[in-house]
Formats: C-alpha cells, structure tokens, sequence
C-alpha cells in the first residue's frame, strides 16, 4: 500500500471495477457467450474512449493540410500524438500499477515524449504535482482505446507498448470493444 498524502483516481485503478461490474452483467448477460469479464473490460474501455473524445483530440481523424502547422511534407502519423506513438514505435514502452508511489508513478509517465505537452494543451488547469500524471496516463489509455498504441494488463500491472510490435511478436492482448 503507497503512503501518499493525495490520493488522484488513475486509469490504473480502474481493473478493480471489474469484479462489481462483472456481477451485474452476469444478472444481464446469463447464457451469454462472451464472459462478463471481457464484458465489463469493453465496458470500461467504452467509456475511456467516449470520454477521452470530450476533452481531446480524435486521434483516428486526419488533420487536413492546412491544419499541420508548418510540418510541410512529412509522412507518417500528422496528428497530434504522433510524437507520443513515435516514441512507442521507436521500441519504448511504460508500465504503471495502481501502487507505484506517486512520484514513480509521475517519473514514468515523464519517459513518453511529447505525452506531458498533448495533456496540458488541452488540460491547463491541472495540478502538476497531482492530477497531472494521472491525465497523461488517460491519455495513454485514450490512445491506446482508439488503436494507436497497445497495452496490457498483468495482475497490477498496466504497460504500454507499440501496438504493431506486439502484433507480430504476439505480445499484444487484443479485445473487441464496441
């Protein structure tokens, strides 16, 4: 157990949702064929997503010409995560849990490039000390719902990775989620 003096809600968090969730969606969804834990994880997914669009960027919508500020003729991702999946396509990968002390918690998240920037651009108000990581690992979690980036789950454990390196070597959790 981590002895901060301000506790912030984290993505991180979220698994511990599950087994409440999981409960009522068994009373909802008896005889199903999908499980009520992948269920509940689309679920939460869902929700990552529906509110990462209300305060971010579409990360699966183009930036039109015009709109690229002076990045002239560059291929690749133009959008405005494009630093923050490079650095993950580049090998790079984070892993957070829901126990890291704060301070590891926040210096972890800092390694992502450009992932500071993007969160308090559309985030000016946080708390740098406190809310801040917590929102760049939204982000994460936000990229990582829209298909830009992998991530998986393991016990306590959340990391992120590039998402086609983990397809190829297989190492990616994929899950359909509507």
């Amino acid at each position: 157990m981590v002895n901060d003096d301000v506790i912030v809600p984290r993505i991180s968090d979220l698994p511990h949702v599950l087994p409440g969730l999981t409960g009522k969606i068994e009373l909802v969804f008896e005889g199903e064929q999908e499980g009520s834990v992948k269920v509940s994880k689309a679920l939460v997914g869902k929700a990552v997503r529906e509110t990462f669009k209300k305060y971010f960027p579409d990360p699966l919508r183009k930036r039109t010409r015009g709109s690229q500020e002076g990045q002239g003729g560059k291929q690749g991702d133009d959008s405005e995560y494009a630093k923050i999946i490079q650095w993950f396509e580049s090998g790079n990968r984070v892993e957070v849990s829901d126990d890291m002390p704060r301070d590891t918690y926040a210096r972890e998240l800092e390694k992502v490039k450009g992932l500071r920037e993007v969160t308090k651009k559309h985030m000016a108000s946080l708390d740098e000390k406190y809310e801040l990581p917590s929102v760049m690992e939204f982000v994460l979690d936000g990229l990582h719902q829209n298909s830009k980036i992998a991530k998986d789950e393991i016990d306590h454990a959340t990391s992120y990775k590039d998402l086609v390196g983990s397809i190829f070597t297989g190492q990616g959790k994929m899950y359909e989620e509507d």
